[in-house]
């Protein structure tokens, strides 16, 4: 016989599964497109022209160009300070993604 424990286990990991698969579908945001379709005209842009182009931000820029680097999408120059400019490059993946989107 089930025991209270169990039930709330097997809903908690149930819940955990639906929010997995809500997530995933949720797909790009505006943003995430607007920076990659920039990207693809170029090799590679700096953040402020990017953030320019794209009508967003540099901190919110900055901040979606670290996700999709870390989904593997774009490359980021390592920060070197308040003098250094990073710079983005899309990857084949991020090329693929913007086709797909």
């Amino acid at each position: 016989m089930l025991t209270v424990e169990r039930i709330v286990v097997l809903c908690v990991g149930a819940l955990a599964l639906l929010k997995d698969v809500i997530h995933k579908r949720q797909g790009r945001s505006v943003t995430d497109a607007a920076l990659l379709r920039e990207l693809a005209r170029e090799k590679s842009a700096s953040v402020p022209d990017l953030s320019s182009r794209a009508k967003v931000s540099q901190p919110a820029a900055l901040a979606t160009l670290i996700e999709l680097e870390e989904a593997g999408l774009i490359r980021l120059t390592a920060e070197g300070g308040a003098e250094h400019v990073r710079i983005a490059a899309i990857t084949e993946a991020g090329r693929q993604e913007l086709a797909r989107l």
